[in-house]
C-alpha cells in the first residue's frame, strides 16, 4: 500500500470511531432543522397514526488496510405518534452477513418533555427469523420496544451499521407508512476512492422507483483536515420534504411495486455478467464438488431410468426429501454448503439444495444452472438495473432431447415441470457454466392448470335427514398447497378439517367417512372425499320446503372489498379456477321444485364467472358454478366492477332451493 494512503486510512479510522459518540437531537434543534414553530398534532394528521419528523440515512465509505471497501450506514429516525401506538412501538433492525452494529441509541420523549432512554439490556438480538427471505436466511434482528409510549409522544432512535459490501443491496426508502416531513440521504466518499490515478476509481449507480422527479444529488466537498489534501471527502445528498404516507391496501401487489425508493449499485456492476461472473466463479462453482459417494449415489438413484426426464425427476425427488431450513450460519449466507455436507447433515437452504441438485445432474451429463431470483411476493427484478436484489435460488435443467425443466428444490410437492406460484412469470438471472448470465422469464401456469374441482351429490330423503357426498380434486398450485397442508394430518384431524369446511352452513352435520387418495403420487392430482348427513336440512315454512344444497362458498372473507374506492391494483396471486357441480336427487313422488334461480354469466379480461341450473331427469337437479381468475393482476379502475361481481356471487351463495309437496 502507498505510504500516503496508509496515513490517510489511519486518520479515517480515528474519525470513524469518533462518530459513534454523537448525541440524539434535542427538541429545539429538531424544530429548527424542520423549520417548525411547533410540533405537528393529531389534528394536523387526522387520517394516520403519526408522522415521521425526520428520516435520515448517512453513508460514509472508507477503505480498510487491505484496500477493501466498507461503509458506515448511520440511520436516524424520529416519529411522533398519535394513535395505534403498539403498532409502531417495536423496532427491528436487520443485520445481514458482513454487517455489524457499532452504535444504537433509542429513547421515548413523553408529551411533557420527559426523556426515557433505553438501556443495553433493552436491546435483543434475534436469530433464525426470516421475514419471507430464503437467500439471506441467517439474518439477525436487533429488536427493541420503546417504553412509556402514549398519545403525542416522540420515539427517537439512531444506529450505525458497518458493512463490508458497499452498495450491494443498498436501498433508500423514500416513503414510509406514515407521512414524512423530511427525508434525507447522504453519501460521503473519500476523494481518493474516486481518483483513478491515486485510488480505486470508485463510482456508483442509482435508480429511483415510483418517484416521478428525483433531482440529482447535491454534491458538496468536505475538507476535514486542511493540512492533508488526501483526506478530502465529497458528499452527495438528497433532501426531500413532505412525503405522503404509503397507504397499503388489502390484496395489492408487493409494496415495492408502488412505494417510492431508490436502489443503488456498484458502477462495476453495469451489466448482469459482472454480477453473475463474480458470484459463480468466486462463491458458487467452487462448491460443486462431487465426491465418490455422490457420484455413486447419482448412478444408483437413476439406475434403470431410460430418459433424462426420468433421471431429473429421480434426482429432484431425492433433493426434495432433504429437509429444507431457512437458517444457515455465518459466511454461508451467499455461498452454498458443499454437496457432501448437505447430504451428511440432511438439511439445507435454497442455495445448498440447488448446488446439490446441480452437482448431481451435471455428474450425469445433464445440463443444470443456478437461477437467482426475487420471488413475486417480494417485488420484481429490474432487468435494466443490474444489482444484487435476490432472495431465492432455483435450478434450470435441460435434457438432451431439448426439454427444459424449472425446479424449485425447496418445494416438496410440485409436479415435474411446475413451479410454485411465487416463482412463476417473473424475470430471473440464469447463470451459465462460464459465469455469464441471461435474464429469462419463468413459465406461468394458466387458470386451467390450477383447479379446485368440487363434485357434490345431495340425497334428499325425509324431512329429517339429508345426505351429502363430496369429492374434491386439487390440481396445479392447489395440489401443491393441499399436499403441504395435509402432509402430517392424522385421520382425526382430516375428519375435523372436513367438518370445518361445512360447519358454517351445516352446524349439525355428522361426518361419516373421509379419505385422501393419490397423496403419495405427485404425478396425479390429490383427491379428498367425505360423506356427511345433516338432520333437518330441509326447512319447512308453511307449505314450502327450503334446502341449502351448497356446502362450499367460493369466498369466505370479503373484508378486503370494504372500501368504496381503491388506489392500487388488486393482486389475486396467480391464475386459478374453482369448479362446482352439485347434483341433487330428490323423490319425485314427494317433491316438486318450485322455481330455479336465473343463469348468471360474467366475463372480462381478468375473471370469468358462470352459474346455472339444469334438470335432465324429473327427480334430479344440477347446479354448475365456475369462477376463473385468468389474469390475477386487476387494474384499480376495475375495482367497482369487481365488487359488483363478488356481490352477485355472494347473493347466489345464500339462495336456497324451494320444494313443495307434490
Amino acid at each position: 500500500m502507498k505510504p500516503l494512503l496508509f496515513i490517510f486510512l489511519l486518520s479515517l479510522a480515528v474519525l470513524s470511531l469518533s462518530c459513534t459518540t454523537a448525541l440524539l437531537m434535542d427538541a429545539s434543534a429538531l424544530r429548527e432543522e424542520l423549520g417548525l414553530d411547533k410540533m405537528p398534532t393529531a389534528e394536523d394528521y387526522p387520517e394516520v397514526d403519526g408522522v415521521v419528523l425526520l428520516d435520515r440515512q448517512q453513508i460514509e465509505m472508507d477503505l480498510d488496510r487491505n484496500t477493501d471497501l466498507f461503509t458506515y450506514n448511520k440511520v436516524h429516525k424520529i416519529q411522533k405518534l398519535f394513535r395505534n401506538l403498539e403498532a409502531h412501538a417495536t423496532i427491528e433492525i436487520p443485520l445481514y452477513e458482513g454487517e455489524s452494529l457499532t452504535e444504537l441509541r433509542a429513547r421515548t420523549i413523553k408529551p411533557n418533555g420527559t426523556n426515557i432512554s433505553l438501556k443495553d439490556q433493552d436491546f435483543y438480538t434475534i436469530t433464525g427469523e426470516v421475514k419471507g427471505s430464503t437467500l439471506y436466511a441467517d439474518t439477525k434482528l436487533i429488536r427493541f420496544t420503546f417504553p412509556a409510549v402514549e398519545k403525542g409522544c416522540i420515539i427517537d432512535y439512531q444506529y450505525t451499521k458497518k458493512t463490508q459490501r458497499a452498495f450491494w443491496y443498498d436501498v433508500w426508502k423514500i416513503q414510509n407508512y406514515l407521512p414524512t416531513l423530511k427525508s434525507e440521504y447522504v453519501l460521503t466518499v473519500p476523494v481518493i476512492l474516486m481518483d483513478k490515478e491515486r485510488g480505486l476509481g470508485w463510482t456508483w449507480r442509482y435508480k429511483s422507483y415510483n418517484y416521478a422527479a428525483l433531482p440529482p444529488p447535491v454534491q458538496t466537498p468536505m475538507n476535514l483536515f486542511e493540512r492533508m489534501a488526501n483526506s478530502n471527502k465529497v458528499s452527495f445528498a438528497w433532501t426531500l420534504h413532505d412525503i405522503p404516507a404509503f397507504i397499503e391496501e388489502p390484496n395489492m401487489p408487493p409494496p415495492s411495486l408502488n412505494m417510492s425508493y431508490v436502489r443503488f449499485s456498484l458502477a462495476d456492476w453495469s451489466n448482469w455478467d459482472a454480477i453473475s461472473g463474480w458470484y459463480y466463479k468466486k462463491l458458487f462453482e467452487p462448491q460443486l464438488a462431487v465426491t465418490d459417494m455422490i457420484h455413486n449415489l447419482a448412478l444408483d438413484l437413476t439406475a434403470g431410468a431410460k430418459t433424462d426426464a426420468e433421471k431429473i425427476l429421480r434426482i429432484t425427488n431425492y433433493v426434495h426429501a432433504i429437509r429444507y431450513i431457512s437458517v444457515d450460519l455465518g459466511s454461508s449466507t451467499l455461498q452454498p454448503a458443499l454437496p457432501q455436507v448437505v447430504i451428511d447433515r440432511r438439511y439445507g437452504d435454497c442455495k445448498d439444495k440447488a448446488a446439490l441438485l446441480i452437482s448431481m445432474l451435471r455428474d450425469l451429463n445433464i445440463a443444470a444452472s443456478p437461477v437467482l431470483m426475487l420471488t413475486a411476493s417480494e417485488g420484481l427484478l429490474d432487468p435494466e438495473f443490474p444489482t444484487w436484489s435476490f432472495n431465492h435460488m432455483i435450478v434450470k435443467s435441460s435434457s438432451r432431447d431439448g426439454q427444459t425443466y424449472w425446479i424449485d428444490p425447496t418445494v416438496n410437492y410440485c409436479q415435474q415441470g411446475r413451479l410454485p406460484w411465487q416463482d412463476e412469470g417473473i424475470d430471473v438471472l440464469v447463470i451459465h457454466d462460464d459465469g455469464s448470465s441471461a435474464i429469462e422469464r419463468t413459465p406461468t401456469a394458466s387458470c386451467d392448470q390450477n383447479v379446485t374441482d368440487i363434485d357434490v351429490k345431495v340425497y334428499v330423503g325425509t324431512e329429517t335427514d339429508t345426505k351429502f357426498s363430496v369429492d374434491i380434486t386439487y390440481s396445479g398450485e392447489k395440489n401443491f398447497r393441499s399436499r403441504a397442508f395435509f402432509s402430517d394430518y392424522t385421520d382425526r384431524e382430516l375428519k375435523e378439517f372436513c367438518k370445518e369446511l361445512i360447519i358454517d352452513n351445516y352446524l349439525d352435520a355428522v361426518i361419516q367417512h373421509c379419505s385422501l387418495t393419490n397423496f403419495d403420487t405427485l404425478s396425479c392430482d390429490l383427491k379428498l372425499a367425505f360423506d356427511f348427513s345433516v338432520p333437518n336440512a330441509l326447512k319447512k315454512q308453511g307449505d314450502l320446503f327450503l334446502l341449502n344444497i351448497d356446502p362450499f362458498k367460493l369466498f369466505t372473507d370479503l373484508s378486503w372489498l370494504a372500501r368504496d374506492t381503491r388506489i392500487y391494483p388488486i393482486d389475486l396471486e396467480y391464475p386459478y379456477t374453482i369448479k362446482k357441480r352439485i347434483k341433487v336427487f330428490y323423490p319425485e313422488e314427494k317433491y316438486v321444485v318450485r322455481n330455479l334461480p336465473e343463469k348468471i354469466q360474467f366475463k372480462n379480461d381478468n375473471i370469468v364467472y358462470l352459474n346455472g341450473f339444469s334438470s335432465s331427469e324429473p327427480h334430479q337437479l344440477v347446479e354448475e358454478e365456475s369462477f376463473a381468475v385468468e389474469q390475477p393482476y386487476i387494474p384499480a379502475h376495475r375495482y367497482a366492477e369487481l365488487r359488483k361481481l363478488f356481490e352477485v356471487v355472494k347473493s347466489r351463495s345464500v339462495e336456497q332451493l324451494i320444494f313443495t309437496h307434490r
